[in-house]
């Protein structure tokens, strides 16, 4: 049984830097994030289109993903990623894909 979650991240212009506004920088520690999700047996795909870009986390069952989220979700506050993208004008929209 698979539990998919997408975030979907969009800007208005090209002239506003997803690293810069959203505080993805590597001086953060938000790389931590990546380690949690391994950690839980899941993965992630990314896409972008210039505007838009898409994060898909896969895991293998929604306690893993609780457990993902409640590892990251202190990193992305702590590093302010959505009152950033907000300050910025880009949108943060989260839809589950698949709880099977």
């Amino acid at each position: 049984m698979a539990f998919k979650v997408r975030f979907t991240i969009t800007r208005a212009s090209t002239n506003v830097d997803w690293v810069e506004n959203v505080g993805l920088q590597e001086t953060s520690d938000i790389g931590l994030v990546d380690t949690y999700l391994g950690d839980n047996g899941g993965s992630k795909e990314t896409n972008t289109d210039g505007l838009s870009a898409t994060v898909v986390y896969t895991l293998p069952d929604q306690a893993s993903w609780q457990a993902f989220y409640n590892q990251a979700l202190p990193v992305w506050n702590r590093n302010n990623v959505l009152n950033r993208a907000n300050d910025a004008g880009i949108t943060v929209d989260v839809e589950v894909l698949e709880n099977t």
